[in-house]
């Protein structure tokens, strides 16, 4: 009890918007699996074929390494060494418009 009220303590002492994200995140974690449970009970009713249902997990759960690979591995040390953050930024702004 002494640890738990430690990090309640601690996390008190971040500001209230940190504090917001913390918890959303704290949920989000909590609920997904839950959520993603009947989305795979749907898929498997509708199509009655277990290997959808496969797919569509192994789908869900490569979808949450690809954010660092893409951003902190070899993809963003090829755009940046090829291109410019000017260049980037001005070519989105183009694609978004």
């Amino acid at each position: 009890m002494k640890k738990f009220l430690h990090e309640y303590r601690h996390f008190l002492s971040y500001p209230r918007d940190m504090r917001v994200l913390l918890i959303t995140n704290l949920v989000y974690g909590l609920v997904m699996p839950v959520i993603e449970m009947f989305i795979g009970a749907y898929v498997m009713r509708k199509s009655d074929d277990v290997k959808m249902v496969v797919i569509y997990q192994l789908a869900v759960y490569t979808e949450y390494p690809s954010p660092f690979w893409s951003t902190a591995g070899c993809c963003n040390s090829l755009v940046s060494n090829a291109f410019t953050p000017s260049a980037c930024c001005s070519a989105g702004s183009r694609w978004w418009s």
